[in-house]
């Protein structure tokens, strides 16, 4: 089969989930992701619960040729904070000032990725919203900025703010002892009350998106990426 691009990301670009499948971390023939409901056969790097750096890791693993194009699902860059910045893994949720500096470490992530791999990149903000502030190289596309932004749009009273991994405080106050700062638990505490009222009307499955959320935004973005696949074709 040849392949017209390959999904990169984390669980959000691994499948649609429900109660069913949310404790399985791999998609089985069961499930269906972003990809399944677009055009074009393509191939997966999907590293769930891990930082686009990882992603870019084992995308320099498959060594793949860098004419290939590549649909990002973008995470959130505190999952990559140790390896930016050289420091304890979990030091950003300790951090008064995270919102702050999070858009410094999106650049860093960002220009490590494009001085890696010379594929043309069509960006979606997934669990992180893509927010890049740096020249991006002229072959990466930003298809869509916030999936989770689409989510709230769809919704009367959401009082969505901006994307975001906050699933990833809670899971450390609770399984690593760590005590996240004050800005960090109220942002939290914020974006889980948002996200539970996505999960009431059936767009989210915790802090995944559900079919019904990876159905109607594939929709959405389909023209869009229709566009930029045929004109990597063209310019192959």
């Amino acid at each position: 089969m040849t392949v017209d691009y390959i999904l990169c990301g984390d669980s959000w670009a691994e499948k649609a989930y429900n109660d069913n499948n949310y404790n399985k971390y791999e998609k089985t023939d069961q499930d269906v992701c972003i990809s399944d409901m677009l055009t074009g056969n393509y191939s997966t790097c999907t590293v769930p619960g891990y930082g686009n750096l990882c992603v870019l890791d084992e995308l320099v693993k498959m060594d793949i040729d860098p004419d290939i194009p590549l649909l990002w699902i973008f995470t959130e860059p505190g999952r990559d904070w140790s390896r930016v910045y050289n420091v304890d893994e979990f030091d950003w949720l300790k951090l008064e000032n995270y919102t702050e500096l999070r858009q410094e470490c999106i650049d860093l992530i960002l220009k490590e990725i494009s001085c890696t791999i010379k594929n043309p990149i069509a960006f979606i903000g997934g669990l992180s919203d893509f927010t890049a502030q740096i020249e991006l190289p002229p072959n990466w596309t930003v298809l869509h900025k916030s999936w989770q932004e689409f989510i709230a749009n769809q919704l009367p009273d959401s009082r969505f703010n901006f994307g975001w991994g906050a699933s990833d405080v809670g899971w450390r106050m609770f399984s690593d002892n760590i005590v996240p700062s004050q800005q960090l638990t109220f942002m939290w505490d914020e974006q889980i009350k948002e996200w539970c009222y996505w999960e009431e009307n059936g767009y989210f499955c915790h802090e995944h998106p559900t079919l019904k959320a990876t159905y109607e935004f594939a929709e959405f973005i389909s023209e869009d990426f229709n566009q930029w696949l045929n004109k990597t074709k063209a310019t192959k």
